[in-house]
C-alpha cells in the first residue's frame, strides 16, 4: 500500500508540474496522503471549490485548516490514477476561469 500511495503521489505531483507549472507551488510529503499546494496568485479558494464541484472535482481549500485562502489540499489516497491526471487537467481549468 505504501508504494502504491508514492506512486499516486508522484502522479499528481507530475500532473501538477506538467498542468499547473508556475501557479501553484507543492510540499511534497515524504508519507501521508494529502499534498499540500500554495496558489501563486490571488484566488478565492471558496469560489475556485464550488467551480471545482460543478465540475466533479473536490479539494479542500487551506482555509477548513486555519491558512490562507490561497493553499489547496489534494488528496491522493482514493481516487485512481487516471483520477487524478483528470482531476489536475480539470483543477487547471477552473483555476484559469477565476479571477
Amino acid at each position: 500500500m505504501k508504494q502504491e500511495l508514492l506512486l499516486k503521489r508522484n502522479i499528481l505531483v507530475q500532473a501538477i508540474q506538467q498542468k499547473l507549472d508556475g501557479q501553484l507551488e507543492c510540499t511534497v510529503p515524504n508519507g501521508g496522503l494529502n499534498l499540500w499546494c500554495k496558489i501563486l496568485r490571488k484566488v478565492d479558494a471558496n469560489e475556485l471549490l464550488e467551480k471545482a464541484i460543478q465540475r466533479g472535482i473536490v479539494f479542500v481549500p487551506g482555509g477548513v485548516y486555519g491558512s490562507t485562502n490561497h493553499y489547496v489540499r489534494f488528496s491522493y489516497a482514493q481516487p485512481n490514477r487516471d483520477s487524478l491526471k483528470k482531476g489536475i487537467s480539470i483543477f487547471a481549468d477552473v483555476l484559469g476561469g477565476c479571477q
